[in-house]
């Protein structure tokens, strides 16, 4: 019973990680052409990333050199 609720609070603790997590300094974004060019260097195009973990997905991404 104890490993179970143990279990538990892991799963909680990682999920909370990816979920609750906002770093600043990341520029949202929609779609891709919300990510201004200047961000990248030459060779890089801006696009715009949307996190998906498991079934779980948001409207917003983040913009991300690709």
């Amino acid at each position: 019973m104890v490993e179970i609720v143990k279990f538990v609070y892991v799963i909680i603790i990682f999920i909370s990680l990816f979920l609750g997590a906002n770093v600043e300094g990341r520029i949202k974004c929609k779609e891709d052409s919300g990510c201004q060019n200047e961000l990248c260097e030459f060779p890089l195009i801006p696009v715009c990333l949307k996190p998906y973990f498991l079934f779980l997905s948001t409207k917003d991404g983040f913009c991300h050199c690709n």
